[in-house]
């Protein structure tokens, strides 16, 4: 547990409205969630960007990369830049599934 500080005339608002610790808890719950989502939506709309250039999931991508010597090779024929492609795409999509990650434990908590 983490100790922040409010201005008093904050405080003094917020226990008007009920138990302090309940309306902050709420609120950055609340804030936190409305961010994250926004990041996800984000990181999403990049990932798409590349899962429509190559007509898959990242994670089908990498194992066809990782497996398939014939599918690599014709990515070097059809698509020259996919290794910059890649790098940029994995970025995203593990950033994205670390945040879906994180909202997922803030909403099951």
């Amino acid at each position: 547990m983490q100790i922040i500080t409010i201005q008093d005339k904050y405080f003094e608002a917020l226990k008007l409205f009920g138990e302090t610790n309940e309306i902050v808890e709420t609120a950055l719950r609340q804030f936190i969630v409305e961010q994250a989502a926004e990041r996800i939506k984000m990181l999403r709309d990049k990932v798409k960007v590349w899962e429509e250039i190559y007509g898959e999931s990242f994670n089908s991508f990498q194992h066809k990369i990782e497996t398939d010597e014939a599918f690599a090779r014709k990515l070097d024929e059809t698509h020259p830049l996919w290794e910059g492609d890649f790098v940029n795409w994995k970025f995203y999509a593990e950033e994205l599934q670390e945040w879906l990650e994180r909202i997922q434990n803030i909403l099951i908590t």
